[in-house]
């Protein structure tokens, strides 16, 4: 995966992998069409089951990679999550990304931690950052980072 280039009137855009949700997909509704092959000559409950629970799970993983959103867009006005702007750079404190040690869990728990100014107060805002994104952690507070200090520099030119 090639790295973003970022400049002042681009956007930095974070959406999920296509391809692992597609192949994703694919295996579990081949899986499930295989399922239903076997019920038809077998006609047996369990591979009904198995054609009804591959087919059940296979349609979120071809529905995400059909739709392909994007979750996270960082640009010059602010930082967008899934085309809402929760804050523009004016009131934005500080993002970090933390890893939440969970127990038994194989995979990473990777969130993004905002803090932003609202009219109630400091607002501390996590985001999961999932294992099927197109863009790493590091390239996410890279965007904050350029994005948030270019609209700092024009404030105070």
């Amino acid at each position: 995966m090639a790295k973003q280039t970022l400049n002042e009137n681009g956007r930095f855009l974070v959406g999920e992998e296509v391809g692992l949700a597609l192949v994703a997909g694919g295996i579990l509704a081949c899986l499930s069409v295989a399922g239903l092959i076997a019920y038809i000559y077998s006609r047996t409950l369990p591979g009904l089951y198995m054609t009804l629970v591959m087919g059940f799970f296979a349609i979120p993983f071809l529905k995400k990679g059909i739709q392909n959103r994007v979750s996270i867009r960082v640009d010059r006005s602010g930082f967008y999550y899934y085309g809402e702007q929760l804050f523009t750079w004016d009131v934005f404190h500080r993002a970090l990304v933390v890893q939440e040690d969970v127990f038994g869990s194989l995979q990473d728990h990777f969130y993004l931690v905002l803090e932003y100014e609202k009219p109630e107060g400091l607002i501390r805002r996590r985001i999961r950052l999932t294992n099927t994104q197109n863009k790493s952690e590091e390239e996410v507070i890279g965007a904050i980072r350029f994005y948030s200090s270019k609209a700092k520099g024009e404030e105070q030119a």
